[in-house]
């Protein structure tokens, strides 16, 4: 994305130390998903789920950075388009009957053509306007993926074909009051930061500060997302010895690669070991390898991995 936004996933991002980093770092503006759903909920009440995130020790104001959380579940289409995922997966074309892919509420999504497009244009605009109801800015974002997806050209030619009739039939339809058009994440804070210029003009600001982090992270019920701190200690220290080894190796192998008796296929040997160790502490690094989130059988075969490259 451009340099004056980022949106991450990762579940390092409910700490203000984020925020500061990526202040200092020239970032304008952020977004986040993964808080627990009690704030998500006390903030949409408030319409304050966007926010200038400050340290607490600022009293400057200078660390401010504009933060937008995501209001609903998770970050795939059908919790984004508004708070109903049965409608929203309906316009998630990607699980059009045929395709490996379907929606769990029951209901799939329909082509969009000229015979149909009024309605589902008026089924997705009232998902979109309740949605609206959480911010104080007319101008919504509405994000159109999930992880491994727009993978493959008939994905991005179905989402693409059938969005793209139905931004036609509501900009071409002025009683709808509403405009639909493709953006970036840059486009959507450029749009918001517009707005509530107007919006405030002369008053402190249409946004409210928020200093402090969101830990602990719950998506529902006491379905806690703590773990990660303690689970899995032992692959933790695994993970750790792989990157003492792969740094001790790494000193090693430059001596080894500046004495003149050592031959080219020894170097080729050498680089080899030391790319495929640097490639599986890079996987290593992942929210749910380190953190010890994944499944048993994905994290088996992380170790299996790491135990080869070791050796």
């Amino acid at each position: 994305p451009p340099r004056s936004t980022l949106f991450p996933y990762t579940t390092l991002f409910r700490s203000p130390t984020s925020a500061y980093l990526l202040k200092r770092a020239g970032f304008d503006n952020m977004l986040i998903q993964r808080t627990h759903y009690s704030v998500k909920k006390h903030l949409a009440k408030e319409k304050s789920l966007e926010f200038k995130w400050r340290q607490h020790w600022d009293q400057q104001d200078t660390t401010d950075i504009l933060c937008h959380m995501m209001p609903f579940y998770s970050y795939d289409i059908p919790h984004t388009c508004g708070p109903d995922p049965k409608v929203c997966c309906q316009f998630d074309f990607l699980r059009l009957p045929g395709g490996k892919h379907t929606c769990p509420w029951r209901v799939a999504p329909r082509k969009i053509s000229q015979s149909n497009v009024a309605e589902r244009a008026m089924l997705l605009l009232d998902q979109y306007r309740k949605k609206a109801q959480l911010y104080k800015t007319n101008t919504l974002f509405v994000p159109l993926g999930d992880d491994f997806r727009w993978d493959s050209g008939k994905e991005f030619e179905d989402q693409y074909s059938n969005y793209q009739l139905l931004m036609d039939h509501i900009n071409s339809s002025p009683h709808l009051h509403a405009e639909m058009k493709w953006g970036t994440l840059s486009d959507y804070f450029d749009g918001v930061r517009k707005e509530s210029e107007v919006k405030t003009k002369d008053e402190v600001g249409l946004f409210p500060s928020l200093s402090g982090d969101f830990f602990t992270y719950a998506d529902r019920d006491d379905h806690y997302w703590s773990g990660y701190f303690t689970s899995r200690q032992s692959a933790k220290k695994f993970v750790r010895d792989g990157q003492a080894n792969l740094h001790a190796s790494s000193a090693l192998f430059s001596k080894k690669m500046i004495q003149e008796s050592t031959k080219d296929s020894e170097i080729e040997d050498i680089m080899g070991a030391k790319h495929a160790m640097l490639d599986w502490m890079g996987v290593l690094q992942h929210h749910d390898a380190i953190a010890g989130t994944a499944k048993q059988h994905v994290a088996d075969n992380y170790v299996v991995h790491l135990s080869t490259s070791m050796a």
